[in-house]
C-alpha cells in the first residue's frame, strides 16, 4: 500500500485521477476517527457560558462595590475583547451558532421546535475527533440531548432542573468531571444564574445592600417575584397588551431589581474564577473562554428579558480568551461568537474547516466588522423576525416583518435613542446590502447536493443533454452565475421545478447552477454549486497511455504483494 501511495503523485502528474472525499459525517481526507497518537501535545479547552450576561457587568459597580470582581482582574492578565457579539439574542440559536460556526440562517436553529441536526458538525464533535475527551455540563433547559446538543459529547452531564442548578453546584460538578477524565480535554460549562428570574444567596444579596433603603414592601414582593411583572411588561411594550396589570415600579423598584441581577453575576464571577483557578492549577496548559450566550434588557426600551429584539443590552456579550502564550491585551475590534470554534482550533493547532462562518479571533481581519445577527421566532403573538449588522460604529435593525429599520451610532449614542435611518439613508442601503448578502450565503452554507446526469466525473461535450435534480421540496429556482433562470421550453426545462434540463448543451452554457428552494415552510436552501464547463465537440480527452501503463503496473505490483502474502 506505501507503494501505491508513492506513485499517486506520479499517476496525478501523467493525467490519471483519484477523487478523495470525507466520511459521511464530513471528516476531510486523511483525518482518522480519532488522532489520539497525535494529540497529546494539545492544550486542554474550557469554554464557560454565563447565561444571559450583559457585557456591562464585567466593568459595572454597585453600591460602591465591583460587580464582577475576578473576572475583571483576570481579564487583565488575558485578551479580552469589548465590542463582542451574538448571533442571536436568545439561547438556543445562539449556543448553536457557539458551537458549530455558523449563523442562525445557516444551521437552522432559530424556533422554539428547532432542533439541531446532527449533519451540522460541533464544537465537541470537531475536538473528539482530534482526540480530546469531550465533557459537557449542562444547565440550560434549550440545550438538551432531545435539541440535539448532546453530539458529539463523550461525558453530557445534564443538571438542567427548576430551579436553576446552584453556580457553586456547577463548578464542583465540572471539577469532579476534570478529575475523572484524560488529557486533551474539552470542557463546555454552562451557569444559569445570571439568568432571571434573579435571587443570588444571601450573602450577594447582602453585599450589594439588598433590601434597596426606600424600597416598598409591595415593590418588594413584585421584584422578587419577578416573573409575572416581567410577562406582563413585555406584553405591554410589544402592544399585545393596552394596559398592564401591574403598576409600573419606581425608580427604587427597578434599582432593586438591578442589585439582584449584579448579586447572581457576583456570585457567577466568583465561581466561575473558582473553576478556572482550579483547573489552571492542575491543568496549566489550558486554554479558557469565558462568554456569554447573550445579554439582557433592564427596561431600556421598555423590555425586560432577552429574544425579543437586537438592541446592544442584548447583542452584546462579554468575551475573554485566557491561556498559554496569549499576551494580555484589549482589543476594540468588532467580532462574535461565532469566531470562537476557528480560534479554538487554530490556538489547538489543528486546520479550520472550510465551513465554518467565523474567523480566528487572532488572525489579521477588519476591525470594524461586519458582525450579524438574527432574532426570529418567539410564541404568538410574541412573534419577532429581526436581522441586523453591525459595522464600525453604525448599526442596522431591519423587521422583516414589517420592513421597517433603525440606524444607530452605537458608539456615540450606546442606548440606541436617535435613529438616523432617514438622515442618512445612503448608509442605511450599503448595510440593508450587506444583511441581504449575508442572507443569501447563510443559505448557501446548507448546501445540499444535485443530482446529476451524466455522471458528475464525467466530461460535459457540446451538444450533449444535461439533467440537473435537487432535492424534493418547494419553490425550487435554478440560478446560473447567481441569476436566476427563466423557463425556456425550446431547450431548458423545469427551471423553477426540481428539474433543470439542459439538452442540448451549448458552449453558453458554460457557468455555475444551483438551486434556491425550501420546504413550503421555514427552512431555505441552497443546493452545492455546480460549475459545467462545456467542451467543443468531439473533444472529450482520454486518458494518458503512461497514465494507464503506469496504473497498470501498479496492479501487477500489488496483486503480486497479495498472492506472496497469501
Amino acid at each position: 500500500m506505501e507503494f501505491v501511495r508513492a506513485c499517486i503523485p506520479w499517476l496525478l502528474m501523467m493525467g490519471a485521477t483519484f477523487p478523495l472525499h470525507g466520511d459521511a459525517h464530513g471528516t476531510p481526507p486523511g483525518v482518522s476517527a480519532r488522532m489520539s497518537d497525535r494529540a497529546g501535545s494539545r492544550p486542554n479547552i474550557v469554554l464557560i457560558v454565563m447565561d444571559t450576561c450583559r457585557a456591562d457587568r464585567l466593568d459595572a459597580t454597585r453600591n460602591g462595590q465591583p460587580v464582577m470582581p475576578a473576572l475583571l482582574d483576570w481579564s487583565s492578565r488575558s485578551v479580552r475583547f469589548t465590542n463582542a457579539t451574538a448571533a442571536c439574542t436568545w439561547t438556543r440559536p445562539a449556543m448553536a451558532s457557539v458551537l458549530t460556526s455558523l449563523y442562525v440562517d445557516a444551521h437552522q436553529v432559530f424556533l422554539g421546535d428547532s432542533i439541531l441536526s446532527h449533519s451540522m458538525e460541533t464544537m465537541a464533535e470537531f475536538f473528539g475527533i482530534a482526540g480530546y475527551n469531550t465533557i459537557c455540563i449542562q444547565t440550560n433547559g434549550h440545550l438538551q440531548e432531545g435539541t440535539g446538543f448532546a453530539q458529539g459529547f463523550d461525558v453530557f452531564d445534564n443538571r438542567y432542573s427548576t430551579p436553576f442548578l446552584p453556580a457553586e453546584d456547577v463548578t464542583n460538578n465540572a471539577l469532579a468531571r476534570v478529575r475523572e477524565a484524560g488529557e486533551p480535554f474539552f470542557l463546555y460549562v454552562h451557569y444559569m444564574d445570571p439568568h432571571g428570574p434573579y435571587w443570588p444567596p444571601q450573602r450577594y444579596r447582602a453585599l450589594f445592600n439588598y433590601p434597596n433603603p426606600g424600597l416598598l414592601q409591595d415593590e418588594q414582593d413584585i421584584v422578587e417575584n419577578f416573573t409575572g411583572y416581567l410577562n406582563d411588561q413585555v406584553d405591554y411594550t410589544l402592544g399585545i397588551k393596552p394596559v398592564r396589570d401591574f403598576a409600573e415600579l419606581s425608580a427604587t423598584g427597578k434599582e432593586a431589581v438591578w442589585t439582584l441581577l449584579d448579586g447572581d453575576c457576583r456570585y457567577t464571577d466568583t465561581e466561575v474564577m473558582r473553576l478556572i483557578a482550579s483547573i489552571a492549577q492542575a491543568h496549566p496548559d489550558t486554554i479558557f473562554v469565558v462568554t456569554a450566550d447573550h445579554g439582557e434588557h433592564m427596561f431600556e426600551h421598555g423590555h425586560l428579558g432577552h429574544g425579543l429584539t437586537v438592541y446592544e443590552p442584548v447583542f452584546r456579550v462579554p468575551l475573554i480568551v485566557n491561556g498559554p502564550g496569549l499576551a494580555p491585551a484589549i482589543i476594540p475590534s468588532v467580532v462574535t461568537t461565532v469566531d470562537l470554534l476557528p480560534t479554538l482550533a487554530s490556538l489547538a493547532g489543528l486546520p479550520p474547516r472550510s465551513t465554518w462562518q467565523g474567523n480566528d479571533l487572532f488572525a489579521p481581519r477588519d476591525p470594524d466588522g461586519p458582525v450579524f445577527a438574527y432574532t426570529r421566532g418567539g410564541a404568538a403573538p410574541r412573534w419577532v423576525n429581526l436581522e441586523t449588522v453591525r459595522r464600525g460604529s453604525m448599526k442596522w435593525i431591519h423587521n422583516l416583518s414589517t420592513g421597517a429599520g433603525e440606524l444607530y451610532h452605537v458608539v456615540n449614542d450606546p442606548g440606541e435613542t436617535n435613529n438616523l435611518a432617514s438622515i442618512f439613508p445612503e448608509q442605511a442601503a450599503e448595510l440593508q446590502a450587506l444583511l441581504d448578502a449575508h442572507r443569501e450565503d447563510n443559505l448557501r452554507a446548507r448546501i445540499r447536493t444535485t443530482s446529476i446526469t451524466p455522471h458528475p466525473g464525467g466530461w460535459i461535450e457540446e451538444g450533449m443533454a444535461l439533467t440537473l435534480t435537487a432535492p424534493d421540496g418547494a419553490h425550487h429556482q435554478w440560478k446560473k452565475d447567481g441569476a436566476d433562470i427563466a423557463d425556456d421550453p425550446s431547450r431548458i426545462t423545469g427551471a423553477a421545478t426540481r428539474t433543470l434540463t439542459l439538452n442540448p448543451v451549448v458552449p453558453e452554457d458554460a457557468g455555475v447552477y444551483e438551486c434556491r428552494f425550501d420546504d413550503g415552510a421555514k427552512s431555505v436552501q441552497y443546493t452545492r454549486p455546480y460549475i459545467l464547463n462545456v467542451l467543443p465537440l468531439n473533444s472529450v480527452p482520454v486518458a494518458s497511455p503512461i497514465a494507464l501503463f503506469v496504473l497498470a503496473m501498479v496492479l501487477v505490483i500489488m496483486s503480486k504483494r497479495i498472492f506472496h502474502r497469501g
